[in-house]
């Protein structure tokens, strides 16, 4: 009995769930919509209507109250098909639906119904009902309760079905195909209307098209599938003749009986011009079956329901893309969870698969449009033809629910698409190395995207109306800054009337997504330059430009189809697959037409090339990457030298600089010796030097080529580099590199030299007698004392000499060991540099340039025969030269040897409309240091210096990994080239990062501190001004008072004047406007930033350099308040010019360390800090 109770009450709980329908043999009963609530998200189906059942909405038509009657079955997917339904007078619509047979075929077919009902006296005239039509039809195209799938089926019964006839003479592009039973013709002078009314190339949301009158569309050129079933024919004669036309019907009829009931059915021409149907062929036909008919008789419905669905249409937004075609069974429907939310897919494998392919069919994931789901575009592009015919197996995802429940949209494509792509590996027998991808729209950047941040999932893409970056992949102007720059073919089909940021062509004045697809995929692909539009071809309304390499293989393809709007045309679907069809990709390696596709570089000439334009789609990164050449003249001879720099090469990239040997072609080597492969992955340049036409020359005859070149190399607006850079030198080559290094060796971190041979001792000895001076271009002049003068021949640069004999550089060993300091004795790890003997620098070597991070130069030598061809070679040359870094080329007493360790995580963020890169470094000791939460120091670099510049050269990270300092530094943005950076929208940007960093990382928020250096400090200074509360405590170098006195004056209009500790270090040497001291005569911005802070912080008075500290290169003031906190400190170091030192980053983290600042109370070591005057 307890378990009869609980299955009871388990029925009960069901059918209250179930839609709000009163089941029985004659009638339902519908649902008000009136008022009704919009249904909520249901992400427990994939795909599906949120609301089903039987619906009411009524309408207000000109005072009188009208009502029509929705069936939403209960399957029914997102933008379902509706078969729209005129029922006749004295028809009740509850009785209709329940006992003609149409409520089971929405239910077997997974569609829906929409009932238009009579009103109270009947039907009226068919003028009388198009108020009625309108209104209904209007609610049901666009309402929160369902979505559609754009076409109609329509049906037709007695006076409805010529109200409903005529909405569809007036609308055909929203007819799919239409059946009308005992209803009546209207008059002649409504039809012939038609043939006088055109469609224009106006589409809401796109491009206007200008449609030339020889081509334009009359509305009774439309083809639609009509049937008209009468038990008297003469009613609708006029009627069935209009549709004849409509339909380019031949003038006789066929009858089959076995067919529509034995109709007699009037075939649309095989020589039709019909624009909607030019990609399916003459499918359209008008039928007629002269007969008496039962309104219930559920056989005839059905044969109607056929009748209609032989048929599909898409495209109502303008009639040159609107396309009449057949409707096919869909393939396998299936369903999976994708990052938690069940996702559903739809899967064709046509007979022709095996057939063609038994080894393993080719496989194309097709990414639908924004709101189309796998069954809308399965109709909408007819793939499955193109399938049938060449055995293509077609995986379609599904979209997510969207901007309403009734919605979908792209969403977690980068995790779907490898589920996907697992399990069609394990379903079906497929060739891996045939994935494609398409897509149309969202879909088509979907695809796009795709090949850029991942090429080695497809051998090609080939796409539709859509070039910018989805939702599923965040936003489009940081898509960039992920791209891989790796080599996929790429086709993209617009629409001369499409969304506005792909109209126009690539030589316009207009640049926009369609220009910026072709500029990456130009590059990635490496058939650039743009060229002038000679490489097209026009074939009908396909104007077609192609890209090929030097085999002829079509690499980059874009064809503008003229005179559709945004949606694509099934007749492009064939042009997409020929594209993709012949490409291929294994183990890494393209092929076209079984052909591998050549890597081979091709140098573009930078000799009177234009400098590249601004690019702020990526951030922090060359505008102008690849492969190019510059010529030189010297003494009368034309020198080159080549430059190569990675896809994602960052402003201010590092550089190796390399003496390529005698003999061998530059392309090769850079390739096959593994250098470029080098810079790829490191986001790196190179810049070869070549020889002459001779060959290489002594060292002393190729200075005038080096100095030429590397001038060029150091100081151009092509692209820019980090400062110091990596030597490699080979063979003859490397005397002549080598020979520069020792007289620029501020400008090297690292060099290696393989089989070279030395300059002689005599060269050398020259730079034990040069010294440096104290004199730094644009900044005051410092007076270097003599006894403190450091030599040429004193500064530390780590070297590696590699040969098969190392007497040929026993003079380079001797000169670069003196120069590091190295003890005589030798350091040797097995493996370690092939088992190189290994000098190190001593342990109590005085030199200026590792006074900061000790003694970490070295020489190596390594007596061995190698092969400069060898790429594990060439690999470990890199990891030598790149444990080092180097920083300031300005003097030598500011400049510093330092260890080049791994970055930050990088991070990009959209600030005031453009996307800005930004680094975070969390150190491991910033958990066991500070468990509750890590101090942070938002780090603002000097004019020209990136995240990743400032990063090595100020050594930050020692610092962080001692204290357990969570470091955020800020990217500057493109200032006054497009390679060089300067500071912008800190305003908008600093906040950002404080509100990102608090939300994604375990941090003390009173504990917040700013730093900077030259702009950067001014910046850090000005925040100090402005938002004090921003930060415990600001500690900067080398920028005060802003450097333009009109943005000072504003600034100090805009101040709060609130206490905030602050502290300023400045070179002897810096920019002369902030040289000098607090007490001398001068007044200038460190005397401006001073008396702001002393005000701002309650000290009345400078006092006298009693309070002054020295300690080494160190000059020190600090100004206290009554409590003995330091409240403005300010260092001024010797010897050094404006750049800042690594040997300074501590004492400001010394400084600031002690602040904190919460609920608007600073604390000095937890004390709370009153202002007093002193």
């Amino acid at each position: 009995m307890k378990r009869k109770n609980v299955i009871l009450g388990a029925l009960i709980v069901i059918l209250t769930l179930l839609p709000n329908i009163v089941f029985g043999s004659t009638s339902i009963q519908p649902k008000s919509l009136d008022n009704a609530p919009y249904p909520d998200y249901d992400y427990s189906r994939a795909n599906k209507l949120p609301m089903t059942g039987y619906f009411e909405k009524s309408f207000d038509v000109n005072g009188v109250r009208r009502t029509a009657k929705f069936y939403i079955s209960p399957e029914a997917p997102i933008r379902a098909f509706f078969f729209v339904i005129a029922i006749p007078d004295n028809t009740n619509p509850n009785e209709f639906i329940a006992s003609s047979g149409w409520k089971e075929i929405a239910d077997e077919n997974e569609s829906c119904l929409f009932i238009l009902e009579p009103g109270p006296k009947g039907w009226g005239s068919w003028e009388e009902e198009q108020a009625y039509l309108n209104a209904a039809n209007s609610f049901y195209k666009n309402n929160k309760y369902f979505s559609i799938f754009g076409g109609n089926y329509l049906v037709g019964y007695g006076k409805g079905g010529i109200a409903l006839e005529a909405w569809a003479a007036a609308n055909p592009l929203f007819v799919i195909s239409q059946v009308y039973i005992d209803t009546a013709s209207l008059e002649e002078k409504y039809y012939s209307q038609f043939a006088k009314k055109f469609f224009d190339g106006f589409n809401t949301g796109y491009t206007p098209i200008v449609i030339p009158d020889n081509i334009k569309i009359s509305y009774d050129d439309v083809p639609i599938p009509t049937w008209y079933i009468n038990k008297d024919m003469a009613k609708v004669a006029t009627a069935i003749e209009y549709w004849k036309k409509a339909n380019d019907c031949r003038e006789q009829g066929i009858t089959n009986v076995d067919y529509l009931l034995g109709s007699t059915v009037y075939l649309q021409s095989k020589d039709s011009d019909a624009w909607q149907t030019s990609y399916c062929g003459p499918i359209s036909k008008v039928a007629v079956l002269e007969k008496s008919t039962n309104l219930f008789n559920k056989e005839l419905n059905k044969v109607i329901y056929d009748f209609l669905t032989e048929y599909v249409r898409y495209d109502n937004t303008t009639a040159y893309g609107n396309q009449l075609g057949i409707r096919k069974p869909y393939g396998e429907i299936g369903t999976m969870m994708v990052n938690g939310f069940l996702r559903e897919y739809m899967i064709y494998n046509p007979p022709s698969a095996a057939k063609l392919w038994p080894n393993g069919a080719p496989v194309l994931f097709v990414f639908a449009g924004n709101s189309q789901t796998d069954k809308v575009f399965w109709h909408a592009t007819q793939w499955w033809k193109v399938a049938d015919k060449e055995g293509i197996i077609l995986v379609i995802p599904c979209e997510q629910y969207s901007s309403d429940p009734t919605v979908v949209s792209h969403k977690d494509n980068d995790i779907f698409f490898p589920q996907l792509a697992e399990l069609v590996k394990q379903r079906y027998k497929v060739d891996t190395t045939r994935f494609y991808a398409t897509g149309q729209s969202a879909g088509s950047m979907a695809s796009q995207t795709f090949g850029m941040t991942n090429p080695e999932y497809f051998a090609a893409i080939a796409s539709t109306s859509g070039v910018g970056a989805p939702g599923g992949f965040g936003n489009s102007l940081a898509l960039l800054s992920n791209a891989k720059y790796g080599t996929i073919p790429t086709y993209v089909i617009t629409g001369q009337g499409d969304n506005s940021d792909m109209i126009g062509d690539f030589w316009d004045l207009t640049i926009n997504n369609l220009d910026m697809w072709a500029s990456y995929y130009l590059q990635a692909n490496n058939v650039g330059p743009l060229g002038n539009g000679s490489n097209v071809e026009k074939d009908g309304r396909f104007t077609t430009y192609t890209w090929k390499n030097a085999q002829g293989f079509p690499l980059v393809k874009w064809t503008q189809t003229a005179w559709r709007a945004h949606n694509c045309l099934p007749a492009e679907m064939p042009l997409l697959w020929n594209f993709l069809k012949l490409w291929s990709f294994k183990d890494g390696v393209r092929y076209y037409g079984g052909v591998p596709l050549a890597t081979d570089l091709k140098a573009v000439s930078l000799d009177k090339a234009p400098y590249p334009p601004y690019n702020y789609t990526r951030a922090n990164k060359l505008p102008m990457t690849g492969y190019f050449s510059k010529s030189f003249d010297i003494n009368g001879i034309s020198r080159t030298a080549k430059i190569y720099i990675a896809p994602n090469a960052p402003i201010r990239a590092y550089f190796t600089v390399i003496a390529v040997p005698d003999g061998v072609s530059t392309n090769d080597f850079i390739q096959k010796a593994g250098w470029k492969n080098l810079a790829d992955q490191n986001e790196e340049g190179l810049f070869i030097l070549e020889p002459g036409p001779n060959g290489w020359g002594s060292y002393e005859e190729e200075q005038a080529y080096l100095n030429t070149a590397i001038g060029f190399y150091r100081g151009n607006s092509y692209f820019s580099i980090f400062g110091e850079s990596y030597l490699a030198g080979y063979g003859k080559g490397g005397a002549a590199l080598e020979a520069w290094a020792a007289a620029n060796p501020l400008l090297v971190c690292s060099q290696v030299y393989i089989d070279s041979v030395s300059p002689s001792k005599e060269f050398y000895s020259q730079f034990a007698l040069k010294k440096f001076d104290g004199l730094s271009s644009g900044y005051k002049k410092i007076q270097i004392p003599e006894n403190i003068k450091i030599s040429y021949n004193e500064v530390p640069v780590p070297t590696w000499f590699i040969n098969s004999s190392l007497d040929n550089v026993t003079n380079g060993i001797i000169y670069w060991k003196n120069a590091s300091d190295c003890k005589d004795d030798v350091f040797f790890r097995p493996g370690y540099l092939f088992g190189s003997t290994v000098y190190t620098q001593a342990e109590d070597s005085d030199a200026w340039q590792t006074d900061y991070c000790g003694p970490i130069s070295k020489v190596a030598t390594l007596e061995k025969k190698v092969n400069f061809w060898d790429v594990s070679l060439n690999t470990t040359i890199y990891k030598f030269l790149t444990e080092y870094t180097r920083y300031d080329v300005t003097t030598a007493y500011g400049n510093q040897l330092g260890l080049r360790v791994p970055m930050g995580e990088f991070f990009n963020i959209v600030v005031n409309g453009y996307v800005r890169e930004y680094m975070v470094y969390v150190p491991d000791s910033a958990t066991k240091l500070w468990p509750s939460g890590a101090p942070v120091i938002f780090i603002l670099p000097g004019d020209s210096q990136t995240d990743k510049v400032f990063w090595p050269a100020t050594q930050w990270w020692k610092v962080a990994d001692k204290e357990g300092v969570v470091l955020v530094t800020v990217c500057e943005q493109y200032s006054r080239n497009s390679t060089v950076v300067s500071h912008k929208d800190n305003e908008y940007f600093v906040p950002l990062l404080l509100n990102r960093i608090k939300e994604d990382y375990n941090v003390d928020e009173t504990r917040f501190y700013v730093t900077g250096q030259s702009a950067g400090s001014v910046e850090a200074q000005k925040f100090g001004m402005l938002h004090p509360e921003y930060f415990a405590a600001i500690a900067s170098t080398s920028g005060v008072a802003n450097f333009d006195p009109d943005e000072w004056n504003e600034q100090l209009k805009a101040a709060v004047y609130e206490s905030i500790p602050t502290y300023a270090i400045i070179g002897e040497g810096d920019i002369e406007s902030m040289t000098g001291t607090p007490w001398d005569s001068t007044f200038n911005q460190l005397d401006q930033w001073l008396q702001y802070y002393t005000r701002a912080n309650g000290i009345s008075s400078l006092g006298d350099s009693l309070i002054t500290q020295k300690s080494g290169r160190f000059i020190t003031a600090t100004w206290t308040n009554a409590k003995g906190f330091p409240m403005i400190k300010w260092t001024q170091t010797l010897y050094r010019a404006h750049n800042c030192i690594p040997a300074e980053m501590p004492m400001l983290w010394d400084f600031m360390k002690h602040w904190s600042i919460k609920n608007g109370v600073r604390y000095y070591d937890d004390q709370p800090l009153t202002i007093e005057i002193k």
